[in-house]
């Protein structure tokens, strides 16, 4: 004869199968209508205490919003940038008032465009390793997401 399982042992169940569903390595992060996507960091050479960073933000609601600031024990400073053309020379320069995503937009931070630059790392960035920092938006308030560490375009 089968005996049936406890109310608790399925409430443990549903949790447990709840937890495995879920992806791991939290790289995502969904802050209101505001969904961060794919945060990743390029693997420094050698010693360097410079790096960059790089995600998806896609804005699900029907007013923008802007990323204002990104926090993370990594580095001693880390400012929003983007990569343009002046006089035929690339140039890359600090964006000043927070960067936009559009009412139902998306916007990607990417190597040659909009991206993350980590001043004054405590560390390199190495290869494999991964990091958790703290996206500020003007609206949403912080998304909490884990950088990954890897070789450009891998």
């Amino acid at each position: 004869m089968c005996s049936m399982p406890s109310k608790n042992a399925v409430l443990f169940l549903l949790v447990i199968m709840m937890m495995l569903s879920t992806p791991s390595g939290a790289n995502e992060d969904t802050t209101a209508h505001i969904v961060v996507m794919a945060p990743w960091a390029r693997a420094a050479e050698g010693q360097s205490r410079v790096g960059s960073g790089y995600l998806t933000i896609n804005n699900h609601s029907e007013t923008p919003d802007r990323l204002m600031a990104v926090r993370s024990d990594i580095a001693a400073f880390i400012e929003i940038h983007e990569m343009h053309v002046e006089n035929n020379i690339m140039q890359m320069r600090k964006i000043v008032n927070g960067l936009e995503i559009a009412a139902h937009g998306t916007v990607v931070l990417q190597p040659g465009g909009y991206h993350l630059m980590f001043f004054d790392l405590h560390q390199p960035f190495k290869k494999g390793d991964s990091f958790n920092a703290s996206l500020e938006f003007e609206k949403a308030g912080t998304a909490e997401v884990i950088f990954t560490i890897r070789s450009y375009g891998k």
